[in-house]
């Protein structure tokens, strides 16, 4: 935390490669959205939805994970981080319907991001460090696709 940010696998959520630590990162807010779907010819037809997000709630832990009975328990999160910022989604898709049969791919973008995030750290003890980072970011996008049935 040296440069005021969250690394990127704080935001992400993760378990980080040689350490006995788990990381998880939770957005929460309402959506506002547009969906539409457009039919074309021979069962074709082209697909969008768009959802904004302008009240996001960020919460980031990082937690120790200990080792009893076997078993992997996490402990109270030793890093807490928690924020206030936004989110966007967009995806768009062709589908082609046959009788009972649909396809459907297309691509899809997810982002939230927020900015003014307080983190706190826990020390040996009750001692708690705060600490202000700059930004935090989630980014998903990729292709896609999918066949399903309908009854």
């Amino acid at each position: 935390f040296d440069d005021g940010k969250i690394p990127s696998f704080f935001a992400m959520g993760a378990t980080i490669p040689g350490r006995l630590e788990r990381v998880s990162s939770n957005w929460r807010g309402p959506h506002l959205g547009l969906r539409d779907e457009v039919s074309l010819a021979a069962g074709f037809s082209i697909k969008a939805n768009m959802l904004y997000a302008p009240l996001m709630e960020y919460r980031g832990d990082v937690s120790d994970l200990y080792t009893a009975g076997g078993a992997a328990r996490l402990q109270n999160p030793q890093i807490e981080a928690r924020g206030r910022g936004n989110g966007f989604h967009v995806r768009v898709a062709a589908a082609w319907t046959w009788s009972l049969l649909r396809l459907e791919a297309g691509y899809q973008r997810l982002s939230f991001s927020t900015s003014n995030v307080r983190s706190r750290e826990y020390g040996p003890g009750d001692a708690a460090t705060d600490t202000p980072v700059k930004d935090v970011s989630m980014l998903s996008q990729g292709l896609f696709a999918a066949a399903s049935l309908r009854f």
